[in-house]
């Protein structure tokens, strides 16, 4: 039988903590997440880089939608409306 007790103050002496990030890392990765460095300062680059990932999701969804409808309505496929829809769930 284990004694957790042991092994978990065993486990607190052996952990390390790891050396702080570079300044020029930690800023480049709070400008990009639209974290606040001063009270002042207004996260643009971040609220960009949100609204840039949910314009390409938009983007992303629509092209898929648009190909899959072409997909069934063309002739020279063999896509039908119920296998479109059936691989459509995938997506979803």
């Amino acid at each position: 039988m284990y004694n957790w007790a042991f092994i978990l103050q065993e486990a607190t002496q052996q952990s390390r903590q790891s050396r702080r990030l570079p300044y020029w890392i930690w800023f480049l990765l709070a400008k990009s997440l639209g974290i606040k460095l001063s009270p002042t300062d207004r996260p643009i680059f971040g609220t960009l880089m949100r609204v840039l990932t949910l314009l390409f999701a938009l983007g992303f969804a629509v092209t898929f939608t648009w190909h899959k409808v072409y997909d069934i309505v063309s002739e020279y496929t063999k896509e039908t409306v119920l296998t479109g829809l059936w691989n459509f769930k995938d997506f979803v």
